[in-house]
This record gives C-alpha cells, sequence and structure tokens, in this order.
C-alpha cells in the first residue's frame, strides 16, 4: 500500500550553483567594481582640482587679481611742474594752497576707482 508519495531525502552535500545565479553574482561585482571605480576617479579629479587651485592662489596667482582689464587713462603730467620742482614758484604752482583761496584746484591727484565691494 503505497498511497502517499515517497519523500526525497536531501543530498549531504550542496547541490551545484545554476549557472544563471552565478552569471548574476558576476554581473552585480562587476558592476560594483564599476561603480567604486567611478567613484574613486571623480573623488581623484575632485581632489585634483582643489590642490591645482590653492597652489595657484597660495604662489600669488589669483584670477580674480588678474589685470585683463583694459588700462585705466592716467592723467597726463604737465610740463610746468615736471620741469623744475626746486623752483618754489614752480612748486607753488603744481600744489595750490588749499587754505588760502575758495575755488576749487584745476589740477591735483587723480580720482582712483576700485573694483573692490
Amino acid at each position: 500500500m503505497r498511497s502517499q508519495p515517497s519523500r526525497k531525502l536531501r543530498a549531504m552535500s550542496p547541490e551545484p550553483p545554476q549557472p544563471a545565479a552565478a552569471a548574476r553574482r558576476a554581473r552585480a561585482q562587476r558592476i560594483h567594481a564599476l561603480r567604486l571605480r567611478v567613484v574613486a576617479l571623480g573623488v581623484a579629479i575632485f581632489l585634483a582640482a582643489w590642490v591645482v587651485i590653492s597652489v595657484r592662489l597660495e604662489t600669488g596667482h589669483d584670477p580674480a587679481l588678474a589685470n585683463d582689464l583694459a588700462p585705466v587713462a592716467t592723467q597726463a603730467a604737465d610740463p610746468d611742474t615736471t620741469s623744475d620742482l626746486s623752483d618754489d614758484a614752480t612748486s607753488q604752482q603744481a600744489w595750490p594752497s588749499t587754505t588760502s583761496s575758495s575755488e576749487p584746484a584745476a589740477s591735483g591727484p587723480a580720482t582712483v576707482t576700485t573694483r573692490q565691494s
């Protein structure tokens, strides 16, 4: 009387892995390794950029302070004031006294404009 199916006993050794499961594990390992390489490359590029920037700034090559703008027009020197500064009359003409007259000085230092905020 065998009405019940017989139960199959387990093997003492594990079954060999399925080829599809092994392929999935190998693919997952390759993807993981690729992701690690991409992250490592990104961090390396970021650090290299910061090192280059900090070295440039520390050596005095600050691009914010570069003089790449058009040169500022300077005031031409007055030939009367630069010819002989040892003469008292000439030096008095070059730098008029601000206390003796109420008129604004015609010549004087040029206005300085900076680009700082």
